[in-house]
């Protein structure tokens, strides 16, 4: 049986971290406490963990960080879709899909916009999904290189997308 759900940082226990640090190192071998660092530091506490399980297994992961942008000198909300993973046994069999598609449904319910960056070939898989390609000039990220990554958004038109900063 599949369950997914959408768990705030505060609300995940430590065993449930260390599980996910050991999904991320399967995949960024960077070894788990270098993850469990990554994670302290970088995951706020507003941010939602999305946690897919199958039976009792961590099968699959993303991580919607709860951002903020500029919009003609207003901050306005967006998730920034991060830290995407499937257990490797199970790729290419439409866990991925669902991962997404649930992540959009999150977005929706929140009528916020949503960002992501990937690298050239995994565009055509977030555009099934109703992911638009950005053009370059249309977003500055602060404190982190574009350099071979693509932005796309989610829940906007890309004609009214404006230049915002991360």
């Amino acid at each position: 049986m599949l369950k997914l759900e959408s768990i705030k940082k505060n609300h995940l226990s430590y065993k449930e971290i260390i599980t996910i640090c050991k999904l991320k190192n399967s995949m960024w071998n960077f070894g788990i406490k270098s993850n469990l660092l990554w994670f302290k530091k970088n995951v706020k506490k507003d941010d939602l963990n999305i946690i897919l399980k199958q039976g009792k297994s961590l099968i699959g992961y993303t991580l919607l960080r709860k951002r903020t942008y500029l919009d003609k000198n207003k901050r306005k909300n967006l998730f920034y879709l991060d830290t995407i993973i499937l257990a490797k046994k199970l790729r290419g069999q439409k866990f991925g899909k669902a991962l997404i598609l649930f992540n959009n449904f999150i977005i929706e319910k929140f009528n916020m916009l949503g960002f992501l960056l990937c690298k050239k070939k995994d565009i055509k898989f977030y555009k099934k999904f109703g992911w638009k390609l950005l053009a370059q000039k249309k977003y500055i990220i602060q404190n982190k290189t574009k350099n071979n990554l693509h932005g796309m958004c989610y829940n906007s038109n890309e004609n009214n997308f404006k230049r915002f900063s991360v």
